[in-house]
């Protein structure tokens, strides 16, 4: 069976666009590499402070969405942490090598395949994106990178992030979409949860640094590449 034949019907595509779209992982660890090797850090302690922030970050995030926590804006909340995750690791940093470090989710990374085939989607359907980022975040990534958008979303609008439920139906209320006629797609598992659980068709899009599917998920379509969604929409 080919992707054409098993993927459903859709008029639109919603695309989380953090670790989907750019590297996370990847430019955020080198950024902190970078940055603490100037201030005369070794390779072991930047990896250890780079993994604990980000993990920090999205462990804040879990919280926040669970209503664990209150809201604090995704720039403001990457910079709290970094901020904890050094100072537990005893390493000072001038401010403006701090500042720079911080503002590092502004300048993710696109995966390869992401630009040209976003394009090439854009002019077979409509395609969004709805984000745990900032808009300030993804209107900087989508400039760097020519990142082509019919619309975008920040989990922003709704005072949490995504998976909470609120976010979901953000996109449904904002861009008037059908859930049951768009496909979500994601390197994220939990992402898809909970945009299943808000009735959107699901694609699990493979990238480095994602967590793999559970055996009990049911999504409906498994993409290698972008460029797998472009073929089967031709």
């Amino acid at each position: 069976m080919t992707l054409s034949d098993s993927l459903p019907e859709f008029d639109a595509v919603v695309f989380d666009l953090v670790g989907t779209l750019v590297d996370e992982v990847g430019t955020v660890t080198g950024a902190v590499h970078d940055a603490l090797a100037d201030a005369g850090i070794d390779e072991v302690r930047s990896t250890r402070a780079a993994e604990a922030w980000i993990e920090a970050f999205h462990a804040a995030t879990r919280r926040i969405a669970s209503g664990e926590e209150e809201w604090m804006p995704a720039e403001q909340l990457r910079r709290t942490l970094l901020e904890e995750v050094l100072l537990a690791e005893g390493i000072g940093l001038t401010a403006e090598a701090f500042d720079a470090l911080a503002s590092t989710g502004r300048r993710l990374a696109a995966w390869p395949d992401a630009a040209e085939q976003l394009s090439e989607l854009a002019e077979l359907t409509t395609v969004s994106t709805l984000t745990n980022a900032s808009t300030c975040q993804v209107a900087e990534i989508s400039s760097r990178h020519g990142l082509r958008w019919h619309a975008t979303l920040s989990a922003a609008l709704a005072r949490t992030y995504k998976p909470a439920p609120a976010v979901y139906a953000l996109a449904i209320e904002q861009l008037d979409l059908d859930p049951g006629r768009t496909l979500f797609v994601a390197a994220h598992p939990w992402d898809l949860r909970g945009a299943a659980a808000s009735g959107f068709h699901t694609g699990y899009l493979a990238r480095p640094h994602a967590d793999a599917p559970e055996d009990e998920d049911e999504f409906d379509v498994h993409l290698n590449s972008l460029n797998e969604l472009v073929e089967a929409l031709r």
